[in-house]
Parts: C-alpha cells; sequence; structure tokens
C-alpha cells in the first residue's frame, strides 16, 4: 500500500512543478493571477499557485483541463489572452488527471 502512496504524491509533485513551470511565465506576460485547482463534481479545490486576497478584486475564470483538473485565472478581462490560449498553455496538464 505504501508503494501507491509514494506514486501518488511523486505524481501531484510533478503536477506542481510542471505548473510553475508553465504559469510563471503567463503571469508575468499578462499579468494574471493563476491557480490550478483539482475538481471533484462541482468542488473546485486548490492545489497549486498563488495564494492572496488581491484576488477578490479581480474576477475569476475557472477553465476546465480535463474531467479532474482545472486552472482559475484572476485577471484575464484586460488582457488579450483567450480561453483557446490557456487550454493550449496547460494542455501537458491533462496527463496528470
Amino acid at each position: 500500500m505504501s508503494g501507491l502512496k509514494k506514486e501518488k504524491e511523486t505524481s501531484i509533485s510533478e503536477l506542481i512543478q510542471e505548473f510553475k513551470r508553465i504559469s510563471l511565465p503567463i503571469e508575468e506576460k499578462y499579468r494574471v493571477s493563476v491557480q490550478l485547482v483539482r475538481i471533484s463534481g462541482r468542488r473546485w479545490s486548490y492545489i497549486a499557485g498563488k495564494e492572496t486576497d488581491n484576488f477578490s478584486l479581480a474576477p475569476a475564470e475557472r477553465i476546465r483541463l480535463n474531467e479532474k483538473l482545472g486552472v482559475v485565472v484572476y485577471g484575464r478581462e484586460n488582457t488579450p489572452l483567450n480561453r483557446q490560449e490557456i487550454l493550449n498553455v496547460f494542455k501537458k496538464l491533462k496527463k496528470y488527471g
């Protein structure tokens, strides 16, 4: 049983590292904030990304990557970044879902 837990932890760690590698350039270029979330039914639970109170002022856009993973993008309304670009940029994360 402990082997299964270790595999899952490694997988989550890899997912977070890949998310950070992808999201940092997007956040800097477009001045948005991105969070990675796990989707379970209607619940979207935080996994990684910036945590700040400033998000309450910025409209959030929830984008489903697959049935288990999504991203929440804050502050996109004033940028040329569109939904399809976000899906294309984060498509590598789908394999972790």
